[in-house]
C-alpha cells in the first residue's frame, strides 16, 4: 500500500513527492526482505496508510505542519486538511524512520494525542502552522 502513494496527481514539479514515494517503497522492500530482526537495533517503520501527496504552496485547504520527532529533528511539510492522521503517521514513519506503532502524534496546545488514524486533519482539529510532536505511546 505504501508504494502506491502518489499514483494520482502532479507533484508540482518539485520531485519531492517522488522522493517520499521512493523512500517509502525502499523501506517497504527492505522490511519484506527481512530487514528487521535479530540484532534488535533496527527500527520498524511500517505504516498502514499511504503517504499523501504534498499539496502545492497556496493550495486551498492546505495546512503546514511542523513535527518534532524522537531524534530531536524537526520535519516541516504541507498536507491537505482532508488528509488523515494515518497519512501524517506514514510520512513520519518513512521520513524519520520511526515506528509509529510505538509512538503517537501529539498536539502542543492544547495537548492532545491523535489516536484516530482514519480521522481527517480537519476532524482532528489540526490547523495551519500547527506544531506536533512524536512521543512514545507510554507518555501520558
Amino acid at each position: 500500500a505504501v508504494a502506491a502513494a502518489g499514483v494520482d496527481g502532479d507533484n508540482g514539479g518539485t520531485g519531492r513527492h517522488d522522493a517520499d514515494a521512493d523512500l517509502a517503497a525502499a523501506i517497504a522492500a527492505s522490511l519484506a526482505e527481512g530487514g528487521g530482526g535479530s540484532s534488535g537495533g533496527e527500527i520498524m517503520v511500517a505504516a498502514a496508510a499511504p503517504i499523501p501527496e504534498e499539496p502545492g504552496p497556496g493550495e486551498p485547504g492546505t495546512v503546514t505542519l511542523a513535527i518534532r520527532v524522537p531524534s530531536g529533528a524537526r520535519l516541516q511539510r504541507r498536507f491537505r486538511s482532508s488528509d488523515t492522521v494515518g497519512g501524517v503517521e506514514a510520512y513520519v514513519a518513512a521520513t524519520a524512520e520511526t515506528d509509529m506503532s510505538r509512538h503517537v502524534l501529539t498536539t502542543a496546545f492544547p495537548r492532545k494525542q491523535l489516536r484516530e488514524p482514519g480521522a481527517t486533519l480537519k476532524d482532528a482539529g489540526i490547523t495551519d502552522k500547527e506544531a506536533l510532536s512524536v512521543e512514545p505511546t507510554s507518555a501520558r
